[in-house]
């Protein structure tokens, strides 16, 4: 969940451990992993500036409340922000085997 954003306080109920414990394990990995971090903050930073987020295909998803007022409403959208890049990537390539695989099987 860490790459996706996940805070101390979910990673501590996720795993059953102290919010100081789970804080000292985000803080680990990104210490180890700096770069994963920036690109993180790097997608935020654009949904906050745009208002959406792309895929490495370029499908873009709307992040109506990226700079909403409400904490729980921006959270969720800084955390797709995070997401989607990653995982719309992935569905992208799949959608694009799926396509491939049914024109091989066509039969003439």
């Amino acid at each position: 969940g860490i790459i996706y954003g996940i805070s101390d306080f979910g990673l501590s109920r996720d795993l059953g451990i102290t919010r100081g414990e789970a804080k000292n394990y985000i803080d680990l990995y990104f210490s180890r992993y700096p770069k994963v971090k920036e690109y993180m903050d790097r997608m935020v930073q654009e949904a906050h500036e745009t208002g959406k987020v792309r895929t490495m295909f370029g499908r873009q998803r709307e992040l109506p409340d990226i700079n909403s007022r409400n904490f729980n409403r921006r959270s969720f959208a800084e955390r797709t922000a995070m997401n989607t890049p990653i995982q719309g990537t992935a569905a992208d390539i799949i959608k694009l085997a799926m396509n491939q695989v049914e024109q091989k099987l066509e039969i003439p």
